[in-house]
């Protein structure tokens, strides 16, 4: 951990405000996705960091956990969360793993693995791009752009190909995973540069959540029960109560302070003292 920690303060050390420049070499492109893998350009910046590549994941273990990736939109205090979004649609994951597992066998340990996905949707394709490594046993995913409606050309698609994790208005919350048990950190990442927004990092202890993956496929997962989605909604109400409750206290308080001041006279004055009868 202490490695970790100080390779990333060399790494934001170097970025500086232009932020950084790197080389890349493809693993699998296509018009609307790529997965590629990329390094700093600088040699220093490169030394920099060291990551635990090359490594040999099956296609079936990358899969698992990139469908089970998702990102929890961050709302007011008052607000009601909504339920996370999956990163990856169906088919998204099922044609990245296989790119992701070779992309990690061929990775050298100063190069992270960069990923970048196009749909249309309208007149701005969205796009979902961001980078993975392995570094001191965890994996670390970064998501920079996630369904980020952007126009064509060199201000906007362009420049996420170019730099996938590069952040362009954040990831719009942040990264977790099912299941929490397996998260150890979810953080921010400036690995993209300092000068813009931030990217949303996940730290995930991969091994745990693999050792517990049936051998057939994907962790399963209980469906909730009628009880206890019914302690959930009486969780919710009973908060809602609360807050009521709360406001009503604080209207009440203030009309109580509106009469208070209205009791209180115009003009303070003075009582006159009685006037004493003049000698003669």
């Amino acid at each position: 951990m202490r490695r970790s920690l100080f390779a990333w303060a060399v790494v934001l050390g170097c970025l500086g405000c232009a932020g950084p420049s790197f080389t890349s070499r493809d693993v699998r492109s296509e018009p609307t996705w790529f997965v590629r893998l990329e390094t700093f350009a600088e040699a220093g910046k490169a030394a920099a960091v060291r990551y635990d590549h090359p490594a040999d994941w099956a296609e079936s273990d990358v899969h698992a956990i990139v469908s089970r990736l998702l990102l929890q939109e961050r709302v007011g205090l008052f607000d009601t969360k909504p339920a996370p979004r999956a990163v990856f649609s169906p088919d998204e994951a099922h044609r990245l793993a296989p790119a992701l597992a070779e992309a990690f066998r061929q990775a050298r340990p100063v190069e992270w693995v960069a990923f970048y996905f196009e749909r249309p949707a309208g007149e701005q394709p969205e796009v979902t791009s961001g980078g993975m490594f392995l570094q001191d046993g965890r994996l670390h995913v970064i998501v920079a752009n996630h369904r980020e409606g952007m126009k064509p050309g060199p201000d906007g698609t362009d420049a996420v190909r170019a730099s996938p994790i590069r952040s362009v208005r954040g990831a719009g919350g942040a990264l977790t995973f099912d299941p929490q048990t397996v998260v150890v950190a979810s953080q921010a990442n400036w690995l993209g540069g300092s000068s813009g927004p931030s990217s949303s990092e996940l730290v995930l202890d991969h091994t745990a959540f693999l050792a517990a993956k049936p051998a057939g496929g994907l962790v399963t997962t209980t469906p909730a029960s009628e009880s206890e989605v019914t302690a959930l909604r009486n969780q919710v109400r009973k908060l809602e109560e609360e807050v009521a409750r709360l406001r009503a206290r604080l209207d009440a308080q203030a009309d109580d302070l509106a009469r208070l001041k209205g009791r209180q006279p115009a003009s303070a004055q003075p009582r006159p003292s009685p006037s004493t009868p003049s000698g003669r």
